[in-house]
């Protein structure tokens, strides 16, 4: 199943809730199928080859960072 947002901080405040599970140790709190797997692992390699070590919030949160210092393209 893949969540749906309508506002960039509903997304985020699920991201973190998720983050606390798992970082508590509930291996429930994160079940991914098919597509999203091997997104998911591909994007943790990619991670792992950047920067080995790195915390997946830690990443994510730097990203939305530098995202929000870029200028705002629409297209």
């Amino acid at each position: 199943m893949r969540l749906k947002f309508t506002a960039l901080a509903e997304a985020e405040a699920k991201v973190n809730e998720v983050l606390v599970n798992l970082a508590n140790g509930d291996s429930e709190a994160l079940k991914l199928a098919g597509n999203d797997r091997l997104a998911y692992v591909d994007a943790c390699q990619e991670l792992r080859r950047w920067k080995n070590g790195i915390q997946h919030h830690t990443a994510i949160a730097d990203y939305i960072a530098a995202a929000k210092r870029l200028p705002l393209v629409v297209i």
